[in-house]
C-alpha cells in the first residue's frame, strides 16, 4: 500500500511540472511573438535575430539541464545528448548571424556560404541522430505502414521541392558554384512558396 501512495504522488508531482511546464513555454511563446509583432518595421529584423539567441540559450540551457539531473542513466540519455548538442549547434549559427549583423554589420547580403550555415546544417545531424535513437527504443511501438506512408509522403514532398527549384539548382550548378549548391539545395525546404 505504501509502494502504491508513493507512485500516486510521484505521478501527481509530474503532472504539475508538465503543467507548470506547458504553462511557462506558451507564456513564453506569447510574449517573444508580441515582442516582434509589437517592434517598427526598422528594429523588427534586430529584434528577431535577438530572440533567437535568447530562446537558442534558453533551450540549451533546458537541454544541459535535463543531461544534468539525468545523464545517461535513463533509457534516453544519449538521445537527450544529441538533441542538446543539436540545440548547441543551432545557437551557435543564430550566434554567428548576430556577429554578422551587429559586429561586421552585414545586414543586407550575407555570405553565400558562412560559418552559420555549417552549424545550421551540422544541427541536423545530431537531431537525425536523436530520431534514430528515440526510434530505436520505440521499435516496438512503431506501426510498418505508418513508416512506409511517411517515407513515401517524404520522397513525394522531397521531389516536389526539387522540381520547383529546378531553375535555381541548376543555375548553380551550371555556374559551378558547388558549395554553393550544396548549401541552397539543403535550404529549400525553408524557402516560402
Amino acid at each position: 500500500m505504501s509502494d502504491y501512495l508513493t507512485i500516486e504522488k510521484d505521478n501527481i508531482r509530474i503532472k504539475i511540472h508538465l503543467r507548470n511546464l506547458t504553462l511557462v513555454l506558451i507564456g513564453s511563446i506569447i510574449i517573444v511573438d508580441s515582442l516582434i509583432i509589437l517592434s517598427d518595421s526598422h528594429s523588427r529584423e534586430a529584434v528577431d535575430i535577438i530572440l533567437l539567441d535568447v530562446t537558442g540559450a534558453i533551450a540549451l540551457g533546458l537541454g544541459i539541464l535535463v543531461i544534468y539531473r539525468h545523464k545517461f542513466h535513463v533509457e534516453h540519455g544519449k538521445s537527450f545528448f544529441c538533441l542538446t548538442l543539436g540545440v548547441l549547434l543551432w545557437l551557435a549559427a543564430d550566434i554567428t548571424v548576430s556577429y554578422y549583423y551587429f559586429i561586421l554589420l552585414i545586414k543586407d547580403v550575407p555570405p553565400p556560404v558562412s560559418f552559420a550555415d555549417v552549424f545550421w546544417l551540422s544541427g541536423y545531424v545530431f537531431f537525425a541522430l536523436h530520431l534514430f535513437i528515440t526510434i530505436k527504443f520505440m521499435r516496438n511501438i512503431i506501426n510498418v505502414r505508418v513508416v512506409v506512408t511517411t517515407s513515401v509522403a517524404s520522397a513525394i514532398f522531397v521531389s516536389y521541392i526539387l522540381t520547383a527549384h529546378l531553375p535555381l539548382i541548376l543555375s548553380e550548378f551550371a555556374h559551378h558554384n558547388y558549395l554553393v549548391f550544396a548549401v541552397n539545395v539543403s535550404y529549400l525546404s525553408q524557402m516560402p512558396y
